[in-house]
């Protein structure tokens, strides 16, 4: 397990969450003005909605750097308990800190599933087109969803643009949900699809 963790280089991704954690605390309820071309207007988006972008970025940027062959060798077991154990690390560290600056709840909660749903999401794309993809994933998923998933008018987001949803929206939980069971279940066969599409298998 020690060489999954250095491999993943999971410290990085539970700084990122740490700083993401801190920020959500810190402007809980602030929103950021972004163009919505679906509203046709500028629309308030949660600062915490879009931070979460930066933790599951780095969840999948450790992965990727694990070497292809090490994940092409492991079994689907292995795989997904690496995945799944170095996605919870990373969301306890949020829940821990959030919980101590008191802000385990409203944005804290929206910030830890996001996180959540969107290495899902990563996992999935990964498995679908490769490990380049999935790193593309959050980032571009969020920046869609703030410019085409906004309403406006004080309306709820378009069901698909489920980060912008507040945290006690339920069918953004079972959407970020769904995605990570999906994406865990997928993370099984990355290896398989680097090795396929040629990746470098030492790096």
């Amino acid at each position: 397990m020690m060489l999954w963790i250095k491999a993943t280089q999971m410290w990085l991704s539970g700084l990122c969450m740490a700083v993401a954690a801190f920020i959500a605390a810190l402007t809980a309820g602030t929103e950021l003005s972004v163009p919505s071309l679906s509203a046709q207007s500028w629309v308030g988006i949660p600062l915490a909605a879009i931070v979460a972008v930066v933790p599951a970025s780095a969840v999948l940027g450790g992965w990727r750097r694990m070497p292809a062959g090490l994940r092409a060798t492991a079994s689907s077991l292995q795989l997904m308990t690496s995945v799944g154990l170095s996605t919870l690390a990373v969301l306890l560290v949020g829940v821990v800190l959030l919980g101590g600056l008191s802000e385990l709840g409203g944005s804290g909660l929206q910030l830890i599933r996001n996180v959540l749903g969107l290495v899902g999401a990563g996992l999935l794309m990964w498995r679908a087109w490769g490990r380049d993809a999935a790193l593309a994933t959050p980032i571009a998923y969020a920046l869609v969803a703030c410019v085409f998933g906004s309403r406006g008018n004080g309306q709820s987001p378009q069901p698909w643009a489920w980060i912008l949803n507040d945290s006690g929206d339920p069918v953004a939980l079972v959407i970020a949900v769904s995605l990570a069971l999906a994406g865990l279940l997928a993370s099984a066969g990355t290896g398989r699809v680097d090795l396929a599409r040629g990746a470098d298998a030492t790096a």
